[in-house]
């Protein structure tokens, strides 16, 4: 039963940077293997020569007496454990390598549904630059998360190159061919998709997530999100009312309950309490964790300026409320065990301030646009990101050091770029106050916690006594689609923008039927040629430039980073055009726009419109403008 070279490729890192990589593959394995939720390291033992695995079954033994989690639900796969001296023997009489570290571990899925936890056994031959896995669960128990079969990845060196090698144990029984139809797809899953994350990581390590759900248990966590999942996805796509992605907001909404409600469980373990944790969802949005929470059994409210096209769906026992907060008004929410922040933006940094003024209360905040007391957040270290920074603000300047909580900060597994949360599990001072209701949160912040800024611009302050300002979202979002932008700044960009695809050599230039369709042009470089005063215009639109071109979708087309003209095409008839094939449109509202508006290609492109007027959906002559 010979190993099999599957893939070789050369590389540019050596021995430590190999092993560096096996410490990313083995700590979070579920960045690359999306079937897997997490890990969890079963035993761990250093292993002198042992040509007849002796040593091995022991340490085997050993961590079957000292794991409860091995002893019934993985008996099975034991059978094989005690056969690894003829199956897979780790050690050969020839192959003398005292420098071995043998490990098992647990690997658990992300969809239990569809695939079983499974053990897994790690060798890693130090002096050798080789590492072996394989999984050792018995088919009984599911479809496995990881291959089925044992592979090797090893650090080979060849006079002064070094290459790395992919080997996979082949079937002994000659009769069967070497690899089934699943094992080939696992063998492709590991030469196209997990090699080349290896050689990056072991190059560039740092870009390695340091871990997450780090407070509690994966497994507990990949079971309870996916009985959510089952219970409410499917029900709330089909209902879902808002123009936002829904995809992206209910499973990350999802993965912040299964968080909490696991989270909150452990608590209740910790205090020998049965009771339910009640809480506030301050800004809750679209109410959807208000919604979750609730029907799992925990008391709560949700709050936020405004109320969304969702809320009348769900239940009465789902509470929210349209309030604005105000910290110089006093806390518009009854005491709550719990107060919770997901993306609050300019309350993030009040929720510690909130929690501190309510004996006992504790929360939970999911930072995203950085705000501290009274406006947008400024950085002051340049060697770190913005995020990075304001993290930190929120920990230790305002959680720790002003509100003196215990903080904790772990990572969620949630569909969103900002997923670090920060938890005030408990205050290690309590403040003297009569209780949060005889106050407000200003003068809480002020005069009880001591806080004071004199950094801010004297119209930030209140004319009568000084204070810093704050202030809150207005209660109607603003339209930021470029859609409102001052139609003379969309000219302009507009103009230097196509004055940027129609010059350069004739080479660069594309043609369509002759017409000059003019060069593709990166949109970074679009960007650097837009004069500052008309960036500033579209600074605090959603997706600025590109945005505004794709608006423009009559003129330019935005694909891949890369601008160019859309050259225009005759679509046929009136009812053939490109409005007409939209669902839900009449003929009315066809004929209404059709020529609605003049053609920018006629008026502005060298060799004007391509079609002629009849075939233009947009106004070519003046009469037809004036009518």
């Amino acid at each position: 039963m010979p190993w099999v070279v599957i893939e070789k490729t050369p590389v540019c890192f050596a021995s430590e940077d190999f092993w560096r990589a096996v410490e990313v593959w083995d700590r979070v394995p579920h960045v690359v293997n999306r079937r897997l939720a997490g890990v969890e390291v079963l035993f761990h033992e250093e292993i002198a020569t042992d040509p007849d695995g002796l040593n091995f079954k022991a340490a085997i033994l050993k961590a079957r007496k000292e794991n409860p989690l091995i002893v019934g639900k993985w008996e099975e796969a034991f059978s094989m454990l005690n056969t690894l001296g003829t199956y897979f023997p780790p050690f050969k009489e020839d192959h003398v390598n005292s420098n071995v570290d043998v490990i098992l571990k647990k690997l658990m899925p992300k969809n239990p549904n569809h695939h079983a936890p499974s053990l897994e056994l790690e060798i890693l031959e130090h002096d050798v630059d080789a590492v072996t896995y394989a999984t050792l669960t018995t088919s009984k128990l599911g479809a496995h998360p990881s291959p089925p079969f044992p592979y090797k990845l090893t650090l080979v060196k060849v006079d002064e190159s070094f290459f790395l090698e992919l080997k996979v144990w082949e079937k002994g029984d000659p009769t069967v061919a070497p690899f089934s139809g699943a094992e080939e797809k696992s063998i492709l899953w590991l030469k196209t998709i997990l090699l080349p994350k290896f050689s990056k990581w072991a190059v560039t390590p740092s870009n390695v997530s340091s871990g997450s759900l780090k407070l509690i248990s994966v497994a507990n966590y990949g079971a309870l999100y996916q009985s959510l999942k089952n219970k409410y996805a499917a029900k709330l796509m089909d209902l879902w009312p808002e123009n936002t992605d829904p995809q992206k907001f209910i499973h990350e909404d999802l993965g912040i309950a299964a968080y909490l409600l696991l989270l909150w469980e452990q608590e209740r373990c910790e205090r020998g309490s049965e009771e339910r944790q009640s809480f506030v969802d301050i800004g809750c949005g679209n109410g959807l964790l208000v919604y979750i929470l609730t029907e799992e059994g925990h008391p709560g409210l949700g709050i936020d300026i405004r109320s969304r096209k969702i809320w009348d769906i769900y239940p009465p026992s789902t509470k929210l409320k349209v309030c604005t907060i105000h910290p110089s008004e006093q806390i518009p929410f009854p005491a709550v065990d719990w107060l919770i922040g997901n993306h609050s933006d300019e309350l993030t940094p009040w929720i510690p301030v909130f929690a501190a003024m309510i004996p006992g209360s504790r929360y939970f905040v999911l930072p995203c646009c950085p705000h501290d007391f009274f406006g947008r957040y400024g950085r002051k270290n340049p060697g770190k990101s913005v995020y990075q920074e304001y993290l930190e603000f929120v920990q230790r300047d305002v959680s720790e050091t002003l509100c003196k909580f215990a903080t904790s900060v772990d990572r969620l597994r949630i569909p969103s770029t900002k997923r670090v949360c920060i938890i005030g599990s408990k205050r290690l001072e309590e403040c003297s106050t009569e209780g949060y209701k005889h106050t407000t949160p200003h003068n809480f912040l002020v005069n009880v916690l001591g806080y004071s800024n004199c950094s801010l611009p004297e119209e930030l302050h209140s004319p009568e006594n000084g204070h810093a300002l704050f202030v809150p979202r207005p209660s109607k979002e603003r339209v930021r689609n470029c859609t409102k932008v001052d139609p003379h700044v969309i000219t302009e960009v507009v103009s230097i923008v196509a004055a940027e695809l129609l010059t350069g050599p004739e080479e660069s230039h594309t043609y369509e039927e002759g017409w000059d369709c003019g060069r593709t042009v990166p949109l970074e470089t679009l960007a650097k040629l837009i004069p500052s005063h008309l960036l500033e215009k579209l600074k605090n639109e959603c997706g600025g430039l590109q945005t505004l071109l794709k608006n423009n979708h009559f003129i330019f087309k935005v694909s891949g980073g890369m601008v160019t003209f859309r050259r225009p095409h005759f679509k046929g008839n009136l009812q053939n055009n490109h409005f007409s094939m939209k669902k839900n449109v009449s003929e009315r509202q066809v004929k209404s726009h059709w020529k609605s508006r003049p053609c920018w290609f006629h008026t502005n492109h060298p060799s004007g419109c391509p079609l002629l007027d009849a075939q233009c959906s947009y106004i070519h002559s003046k009469n037809e403008e004036q009518s």
